[in-house]
């Protein structure tokens, strides 16, 4: 596993905020890397009632996935003032990157749409670039041409307008965008290691009505080292976005 030396951040008074849907739906890797760029994380759990921070607070957002679908606004009433508040740093060109229900939240609010999936997408999928990313892109070259990762939706999200179509899957054409270069969106999640996935799957058994009949487990086990891919594929676009956004000071 691969981290960047501390001395590319651009620490000081700067946050990293991740919004959080569910206990089992945490930033993993994404807060190990932040917190040796010297970047300190504050967890916002949104299902067990935190208020959200002032955007002058945010220089970078971390949004994660969870149970819940973008659009269960009257069971969940706080995706309402999340989704005012995404936008809000979006149209302040404050970093924003999402991850699985994350990403479908980003693109709504960017005007896409999230719809049902025809099957639900469990266990390890291969990605593939598109042919969006072209060379002449900045971050052409962290996007590798395949990769396999870790997926666990039900959804899945539309390309938002003004957005460039990163990845593709077999089953799910819409796995990645970015959009402005400071605003990206992943189906998928490369934030896990092996103890995260084992405790994610037996948190989210509990959690919901799936069963370790519903999704290949034994597949998932059985390959788990799969999951160093995605932790090399997340500290390259880490890096890319702290370079590109110097992770605005909050004012």
């Amino acid at each position: 596993m691969k981290m960047q030396p501390s001395s590319q951040s651009h620490a000081g008074n700067q946050s990293a905020f991740a919004l959080q849907h569910a206990p089992y739906e945490q930033p993993c890797y994404i807060s190990k890397w932040l917190h040796h760029q010297s970047i300190p994380v504050k967890d916002v759990n949104l299902w067990s009632g935190d208020d959200l921070p002032e955007v002058d607070e945010v220089s970078f957002l971390i949004i994660m996935g969870g149970p819940m679908n973008i659009y269960e606004e009257e069971k969940y009433p706080w995706l309402i003032k999340e989704k005012k508040f995404i936008r809000n740093l979006i149209d302040h060109n404050i970093p924003v990157l999402g991850i699985c229900l994350g990403a479908q939240l980003i693109s709504d609010v960017l005007g896409g749409t999230v719809t049902r999936l025809s099957y639900p997408e469990y266990g390890w999928v291969s990605v593939s670039r598109t042919i969006q990313v072209t060379e002449s892109l900045p971050f052409s070259s962290i996007i590798p041409n395949d990769l396999i990762v870790f997926q666990w939706h039900q959804d899945t999200f539309s390309i938002p307008p003004g957005a460039i179509h990163l990845f593709k899957s077999d089953t799910c054409p819409h796995q990645g965008f970015i959009y402005n270069n400071s605003t990206i969106g992943l189906q998928f999640h490369p934030e896990l290691d092996e103890h995260d996935i084992r405790m994610f799957l037996e948190l989210v058994e509990k959690d919901t009505e799936i069963t370790d009949q519903d999704y290949p487990k034994d597949d998932i086990l059985q390959n788990i080292s799969l999951y160093k891919r995605g932790n090399e594929f997340i500290d390259s676009l880490l890096t890319f976005l702290l370079i590109q956004n110097k992770f605005k000071t909050p004012r």
